[in-house]
């Protein structure tokens, strides 16, 4: 694959119900990787996930909530970064408005 720039604006779009997602970088473009640019509307939770193959960084961009790791509730708010190691329970939840960050994900 070769290298190159995206502007968010450009991103492919999809959406269900108040979440958001702009692809930036398909695990299938690339050897290890995946982005994605998330918009949570107030109060949105994603699904809670785990994963034995993937680690995740979630760079938060815009806005306030929390993300749930293990079962602990972490108050975030733009700029901030999230760490989430293989096998740990996670989802992330707005607050009183939007929420948006970009997740990036490494398989192993």
């Amino acid at each position: 694959m070769k290298p190159f720039v995206l502007h968010f604006r450009d991103a492919l779009r999809t959406a269900e119900g108040e979440i958001e997602v702009r692809t930036l970088l398909l695990r299938e473009a690339a050897e290890v990787s995946k982005s994605e640019l998330i918009r949570l509307e107030p109060g949105a939770v994603t699904r809670e996930q785990s994963h034995s193959d993937e680690e995740e960084a979630y760079l938060i961009l815009n806005g306030q909530g929390y993300v749930i790791l293990d079962g602990e509730e972490h108050a975030v708010e733009a700029p901030c970064f999230v760490w989430i190691p293989r096998n740990c329970r996670h989802f992330v939840r707005a607050g009183d408005g939007p929420l948006e960050y970009v997740y990036f994900a490494a398989f192993i």
